[in-house]
């Protein structure tokens, strides 16, 4: 009997000494792969905006190698999920930053480039600004023109309890874009400094 409470007291004692060497500053990050389901997001011939931004999503959480950054798919496969749950599984997870991921299309072809979206209605609205021009000053794609940080009150920006920024990385409809967007090199290299840009 007194072996056993012998056992148990080193039994705590030793999980106390492994949690103490455990990052307590470690950052969480939920990545929002937009869209899912029936809803593809914006379209071209065959490319659908749902699973190139989940292609990236999943890239950025394989990337990943420091234990001090949890990355997060709020979207993990191809399933609708409706913008009410959605913010209430960011707000249950309670992330240092939710990143939404999407991309553009517009009937004018010579639109193009990078932009990023934040809520004048969020709490850290001053906080998801401040990260949404730090994220675009990093994303310098050669391919991508810098459309910088505009302001809309979309679900997820606005409900957020958190910072929270939406990123559209480029337009389907547009030639040069939709090449760079839909190669394999090109997700690679979104995916990479998407990490590039959350570590700092």
């Amino acid at each position: 009997m007194k072996n056993w409470k012998f056992l148990t007291i080193l039994a705590i004692l030793g999980g106390l000494i492994v949690m103490s060497f455990k990052p307590i500053d470690k950052k969480v990050i939920v990545i929002d792969a937009g869209h899912g389901g029936m809803d593809s997001g914006a379209q071209y011939n065959n490319f659908a905006e749902k699973q190139i931004v989940l292609n990236i999503s999943e890239q950025i959480k394989k990337l990943n190698k420091n234990s001090d950054l949890e990355i997060i798919l709020l979207r993990p496969d191809d399933k609708a999920i409706s913008l009410t749950d959605r913010a209430a599984k960011i707000n249950a997870i309670n992330p240092d930053l939710v990143l939404s991921l999407h991309l553009n299309k517009s009937t004018n072809v010579d639109s193009s480039g990078i932009e990023a979206f934040v809520s004048e209605k969020n709490t850290f609205y001053d906080k998801s600004k401040n990260l949404a021009e730090s994220f675009l000053n990093k994303l310098n794609f050669k391919e991508l023109q810098n459309n910088g940080v505009k302001t809309k009150d979309l679900h997820i920006l606005r409900t957020s309890n958190c910072p929270a920024i939406l990123l559209e990385i480029g337009y389907l409809s547009n030639t040069n874009d939709r090449n760079f967007i839909t190669s394999t090199l090109g997700q690679k290299e979104i995916a990479e400094k998407i990490l590039n840009a959350i570590k700092d």
